[in-house]
């Protein structure tokens, strides 16, 4: 804490006042960083490396007929269309992924940008969610406990700064029903085994089932916002206020669409080549 304060005697205001709900000052508890300079090490624009990743990653999965894809869920509560998890296909993926605004249904795409709009004008921010499915995967890929596909997904997924909820298939909404609501019943398909249903977003213990894999991503909503917000002063010792001037984001869920289709990407590859 002492630090903390000769550190903000050195420089401005700002930089005496860690910002509402940023990393700025869990990471100086940790080890003593202070970088406001847009989040350091913590900042989305760390999420480059995995968007390049994973477009690499897209083309070994295509030469192997694995397709994914994502879109926007909800922004708000402004909701699109759900990914069909047991009828999902190619077509759908690669028709989202070329929209300039990633939704399936459009006329609920122009609402959740008209609530973006009017967010950005009053200063505020807005979260969403970031539904991503994959086509294509085989009935084999990932392993028992630390292995499994579901582990190795979230991992990437909550390396993601931003990211505040995971859930595969049905996902929490599997805590509210029977379990003869939630179990995905067996039926052959010509020599294949398919699910009537795919509550558990084709993984089974860990390993993929055939079916399409299908979770989704909770985005929070941007930290830096133009209304005044509660914070301490390191310089004074004194409860204050802060505005975060600059441009920024009033909504960052689009912008996190190919970040976590490239966790999803990366993931399958890892499986397939471990």
């Amino acid at each position: 804490h002492k630090r903390l304060m000769d550190i903000a005697d050195e420089k401005d205001a700002l930089y005496a006042k860690p910002r509402p709900s940023h990393s700025d000052l869990a990471a100086y508890f940790m080890d003593g960083r202070l970088d406001f300079s847009g989040g350091g090490e913590f900042s989305g624009r760390m999420t480059a490396p995995i968007v390049i990743a994973g477009a690499i990653a897209d083309g070994f999965l295509r030469q192997r007929g694995i397709f994914t894809g994502s879109h926007i869920l909800s922004v708000g509560n402004v909701h699109d269309d759900a990914f069909d998890s047991v009828g999902l296909s190619k077509e759908t993926l690669d028709g989202v992924r070329d929209k300039q605004f990633g939704v399936l249904n459009d006329d609920r795409g122009k609402e959740m940008l008209e609530l973006i709009a009017k967010t950005r004008a009053e200063g505020d921010s807005v979260g969403g969610v970031i539904e991503c499915g994959a086509v294509g995967v085989p009935a084999w890929l990932g392993g028992e406990l630390f292995d499994g596909l579901e582990a190795t997904l979230a991992h990437l997924v909550f390396s993601v700064p931003a990211v505040k909820g995971f859930e595969i298939g049905a996902g929490f909404a599997a805590s509210k029903s029977f379990g003869s609501e939630n179990n995905d019943e067996f039926y052959f398909d010509g020599d294949a085994v398919k699910t009537y249903t795919n509550h558990a977003g084709g993984i089974l213990g860990g390993i993929t089932d055939g079916m399409p894999v299908v979770f989704r991503a909770a985005i929070k909503p941007t930290p830096s916002i133009a209304k005044a917000q509660r914070t301490v002063d390191f310089a004074s010792g004194e409860n204050t206020e802060i505005k975060v001037e600059g441009r920024h984001d009033a909504c960052i869920v689009p912008r996190a669409l190919p970040v976590l289709e490239s966790c999803l990407t990366i993931a399958l590859l890892d499986k397939i080549l471990s």
